[in-house]
């Protein structure tokens, strides 16, 4: 049955009411009067139990002498008749004579009460035509999470597997999605399981809110959400290997390293000479420095260089590489 709604001019002043016409197409349908504004009728449909339903009907324009404007029709739903969701706008020319069908989904809206209104909008000579109402439901039962999925925390370059438990109450096949997953991680469309390795750098855009949904692919879903913290996992620097040098005595000798740390934000690099001649040494950025003396040539000297980064636990590497001494002949000297 149909309600008027508590505001705008009703039935008693011809404005909207259910009646009788050869412009309905049913023999009995909807009128919404000329020169109409925010006035509307409505009814309730109970959606309870039901995860789907669809909204048809059909409207059409009253064709009149009058030289009138074009009207609307804004179809509109919500919990109750003061709080009200536009769901569509049908423009409705004063030449459209045949009757126009319309189909709205309002699965959005399953699982409670709603009220479904009709509003007339528009300045016109003659009057709009809502017929053939129907609400068409679903009795299919939407499945449901057994169990709620629990906030998850982790190291990049961890092996994870969680498996959801589900339960739909007809026994449907089931699909699952998941959005807000770290690198590395995915959902198996069919079981649900979520598996995978974090990769590395997810904790520089982590926290990630996960959300989990499952469909039994006739319009019921369930979604479960939580939150996946992924802590940084330290990835050691590299050294660039370094060719075996020939110096000469009492010549200054300067070696470039190059070291690199794939984290992000890169880790700070520290260099070290664990093997080296005396006099050697190292600055902080890599470059080698030796100044053989006349005792030191000629020979060879074998260098390893360190390099470690700021990160916890810290890390490091080498590279080793010879550097030969050459003599150079001095004149003697008279005493």
């Amino acid at each position: 049955s149909w309600t008027e709604l508590p505001f705008g001019d009703g039935p008693a002043n011809g404005q909207i009411r259910v009646v009788n016409s050869s412009k309905c197409v049913n023999g009995r349908c909807l009128r919404l009067g000329d020169h109409v504004l925010l006035i509307g009728i409505g009814r309730q449909a109970d959606l309870t139990g039901h995860s789907s339903a669809t909204l048809t009907f059909q409207y059409r324009r009253e064709i009149t002498d009058g030289d009138g404007g074009d009207g609307k029709i804004r179809v509109r739903v919500g919990p109750n008749i003061w709080s009200w969701t536009t769901v569509a706008t049908y423009s409705v020319n004063r030449d459209d004579a045949v009757p126009k069908t319309a189909s709205i989904d309002l699965s959005d809206w399953a699982g409670a009460p709603l009220y479904v209104g009709f509003f007339g909008e528009g300045q016109l000579d003659g009057f709009l035509y809502v017929d053939n109402v129907e609400i068409m439901m679903s009795s299919n039962r939407a499945p449901v999470f057994d169990e709620l999925l629990p906030d998850q925390g982790g190291v990049e370059r961890d092996r994870v597997t969680i498996v959801p438990e589900v339960t739909d109450p007809e026994g449907d096949d089931l699909s699952f999605a998941a959005t807000g997953l770290p690198p590395g991680i995915s959902i198996n469309p069919a079981s649900g399981v979520i598996a995978g390795t974090i990769g590395f750098d997810a904790a520089q855009i982590s926290p990630f809110r996960t959300v989990v949904t499952v469909s039994d692919g006739l319009g019921g879903q369930a979604r479960e959400s939580f939150s996946w913290t992924v802590s940084d996992r330290n990835r050691g620097p590299s050294l660039a290997p370094i060719d075996d040098v020939l110096a000469s005595e009492s010549a200054l000798l300067q070696v470039t390293t190059v070291g690199s740390d794939p984290d992000l934000p890169h880790d700070s690099l520290s260099y070290s000479l664990p093997l080296a001649p005396a006099g050697a040494s190292v600055n902080s950025v890599g470059r080698i420095s030796w100044n053989p003396g006349e005792a030191q040539g000629p020979g060879s000297y074998p260098f390893t260089v360190e390099v470690t980064d700021s990160g916890s636990p810290a890390l490091s590497a080498t590279q080793s590489f010879d550097v030969t001494v050459a003599e150079i002949n001095k004149p003697p000297l008279l005493s």
